[in-house]
């Protein structure tokens, strides 16, 4: 489980405090277009930046509130693993399923262009003649 910047910028923090805080962090994945962070590097780094001495009382009032919020993701993190599990393998199961759609719309459309191409000779064709006398 982990935390993307745009989740840190909904808790209340600023874009700078956002970057300051994930700039020395290394990415465990990604989460859609975004980073995503480890909880626990994301807490070490709250803490790191709350000890440092020249910190505003306001930016530490909203980083101990960042601090809450992150470690309650990592709290509910342990209940909603078999529900993202569950979610990612039905992503990929749609996934599968429409490169096999894609494909069978690819094999009807070359059948198509195959039984336009011999024209007359698929037409059902009688043996009746016509005799004009």
């Amino acid at each position: 489980m982990g935390v993307t910047r745009k989740q840190l910028r909904e808790f209340g923090a600023s874009a700078y405090l956002v970057q300051r805080l994930t700039k020395a962090l290394q990415p465990m994945g990604r989460q859609g277009r975004a980073y995503d962070y480890a909880v626990d590097q994301v807490i070490g780094a709250i803490r790191r930046l709350l000890t440092t001495p020249r910190v505003r009382k306001t930016t530490k009032a909203v980083l101990t509130r960042l601090e809450v919020e992150v470690s309650g993701i990592a709290e509910r993190g342990a209940t909603i693993d078999p529900l993202s599990e569950a979610m990612q393998r039905m992503a990929e199961a749609n996934t599968q399923f429409e490169q096999t759609a894609q494909q069978a719309q690819r094999i009807a459309g070359e059948h198509r262009a195959y039984q336009k191409g011999r024209g007359a000779m698929t037409q059902a064709q009688n043996n009746i003649a016509s005799f004009v006398g």
